[in-house]
């Protein structure tokens, strides 16, 4: 036996638009033309689907704005009152969609596998966000098909990737397990279910990295997304977070479960977990540690370590093996915030706190939950087979890792509240700051979580030549300059100091680096000047440069947005919110503090 439960999470109705429509030229518009499409017996592997189009104009009205098109399709007879999109690449006159999705599709509509559907299609062209009332409709294109079983290819959908101290930082490891929150909808929100195999809180991002051309990928600030470098994080296990696009951005760290299921929405900056309401009104958040089959088989105990769910990560799909006589009931249940309750939980058609699935025949099944399809499978053949790529769930530590600050005079601090804090290094009880600016006769203090201990000279010792100490318990020298702080939190002895760079220096693509290097300006007064550096920047690959100061991000110039890159003449510069100095070729880079200007001189 083997049951398929399709569910509507992904395939939802024409959505309403977020932004004010263009309204077209009525008298000067021209709809889109629908070729034919053929009808077939599907089959989840086989041949795209193809067909073509004529674009659509909407007039002299929306001269230059950019058009967007949807197929749609729905069961013949309805007009289109019920459709629903299909995942289509449509560009240049061209169309095309898997068999797969356009079974996934129908399934939606409410066609069984191996069903026979007639169904009809629509291009709808639209300016905006999303379909409107202001959309141009094509005809209407017939074609039958036979439904087969399949499943959703997420990666053929929009996606930002996740990555983070759980995946190594790596871009291979996030495509590897497919780390991804996708746009399937097509409305400019991602979502997905992100296993972080304990480490969720020691730190992540959203991105979508740069790809180089040659299998690597790196960073990009143009989508780098995290916490606002200077703001306070939000409160543990938020449900709402606001991000920051930069490379400045922090990452974030408080969140500490295995599972989250996550939609981000990259224009308003809005992440935020999925929390459906329960049945007594109150929200509950999906963020959880393990997933266990829980029903009549073993009398509806819950956390029962005999079921828990072993995971797929390339599939987002959990999966036990379970016998189950005729008429068994069963539900899926993640452990969370209230123990023995059933506060997160899936049962029948995958609906949130649903009814209980019931089996129809005896037997030895292996159950599978695919989270982001919403589907749930009971296979027979695959009962104790070995299974590719399956992992046991971590168990993860309830204690969070400890976090440690700067309180202080220093960075314009009054005490009151952190003004930097130190990056764990990977697991260890090591805690980092680069480049804290320091300026003579500031004090601070290393301090553990909210105020929970503090630590200052009594407690570590320093290092490195003209530091004289106040007398206090406080870190306090008699020089201005950059320091580089570690701290072992498990000996509680911290060690100070000097940057290795001492002021300003170009950090990118620079002299075949890849922002992995500074290169220390000279001063002179307010003005500080590079060396002859061989500046990369081809807007695809590598993207120019910027100033730092002891290689800290948190004291960092571009250039003021809109700025045009000219040489020998001073730019203007900014310290957030800004752009890279996108120059290529020899030059020297010439930074005046007090102007905040930066002039580039060819070599």
């Amino acid at each position: 036996m083997k049951k398929f439960v399709y569910g509507l999470m992904f395939l939802g109705l024409i959505a309403v638009s977020c932004e004010e429509p263009i309204v077209p030229d009525t008298d000067d518009t021209k709809a889109p033309v629908l070729g034919n499409i053929a009808g077939a017996v599907l089959d989840a592997k086989g041949a795209d689907i193809t067909t073509t189009f004529e674009a659509a104009d909407f007039g002299k009205e929306a001269a230059g704005a950019t058009i967007h098109y949807g197929l749609y399709v729905d069961k013949d007879g309805a007009n289109l009152a019920n459709k629903v999109e299909v995942p289509a690449t449509i560009a240049n006159g061209q169309i095309s969609f898997t068999q797969a999705n356009l079974s996934l599709t129908l399934q939606s509509l409410g066609a069984a596998v191996g069903d026979e559907v007639k169904a009809e299609f629509a291009l709808y062209a639209y300016l905006g966000s999303d379909v409107n009332s202001n959309s141009l409709v094509s005809n209407t294109v017939k074609a039958t098909f036979t439904v087969c079983e399949a499943e959703v290819d997420f990666n053929s959908y929009p996606k930002v990737w996740v990555i983070g101290n759980f995946n190594d930082w790596s871009w291979d490891n996030v495509k590897a397990n497919n780390d991804y929150l996708y746009d399937v909808e097509g409305n400019g929100t991602y979502s997905g279910l992100v296993y972080y195999a304990a480490k969720a809180a020691n730190g992540w991002k959203i991105a979508i990295p740069r790809d180089n051309g040659d299998g690597t990928y790196s960073w990009n600030d143009e989508s780098n997304w995290g916490f606002p470098e200077g703001a306070a994080a939000p409160e543990i296990e938020a449900l709402t977070a606001t991000l920051d696009c930069a490379g400045g951005s922090k990452d974030m760290k408080v969140w500490a479960h295995n599972f989250y299921w996550w939609h981000f929405t990259p224009e308003t900056l809005e992440l935020k977990m999925e929390a459906p309401d329960n049945w007594d009104g109150a929200k509950t958040p999906v963020g959880f540690d393990q997933m266990y089959l829980v029903g009549s088989f073993n009398g509806w105990k819950t956390f029962d370590a005999d079921y828990v769910m072993k995971y797929i990560p390339t599939k987002h799909t959990f999966f036990v093996d379970v016998t189950l006589e005729a008429g068994a009931e069963i539900k899926f249940i993640a452990d969370g915030q209230l123990s023995n309750d059933w506060y997160i939980a899936w049962g029948e058609d995958c609906s949130w706190e649903g009814g209980n699935i019931k089996v129809d025949a005896a037997g030895s099944y292996r159950v599978y939950f695919n989270f982001n399809a919403m589907s749930y499978t009971l296979d027979t053949a695959a009962f104790g087979k070995n299974e590719e790529g399956a992992i046991e769930v971590a168990v993860r530590d309830v204690n969070r890792p400890d976090e440690y600050h700067i309180f202080g005079s220093v960075l314009g601090g009054d005490w009151s509240k952190s003004v930097a804090d130190l990056e764990r290094d990977g697991e260890t009880s090591i805690y980092k700051l680069i480049g804290l600016a320091y300026n003579a006769g500031e004090e601070f203090k290393i301090v553990k979580n909210d105020k929970e201990a503090w630590f200052g000279v009594g407690n570590g010792k320093y290092t490195g030549t003209l530091f004289t100490l106040t007398g206090t318990d406080n870190w306090a020298f008699d020089k201005t300059g950059g320091f580089d702080i570690t701290f072992d939190a498990e000996s509680q002895q911290a060690t100070i100091e000097d940057s290795p760079v001492q002021g300003w220096a170009v950090v990118g693509n620079v002299n075949g680096s890849s922002w992995n290097e500074d290169f220390p300006m000279t001063q002179n007064g307010d003005i500080w000047t590079s060396d002859v550096l061989e500046i990369s920047y081809d807007g695809a690959n590598t993207w120019g440069c910027k100033l730092r100061k002891y290689r800290s991000w948190t004291l960092q110039y571009g250039l003021e947005k809109g700025v045009a890159v000219s040489a020998n003449t001073p730019l203007s510069v900014k310290s957030s919110d800004n752009d890279n100095i996108t120059y290529n070729g020899k030059a020297k880079i010439v930074f005046d503090a007090s102007k905040e200007t930066v002039t580039i001189l060819p070599q």
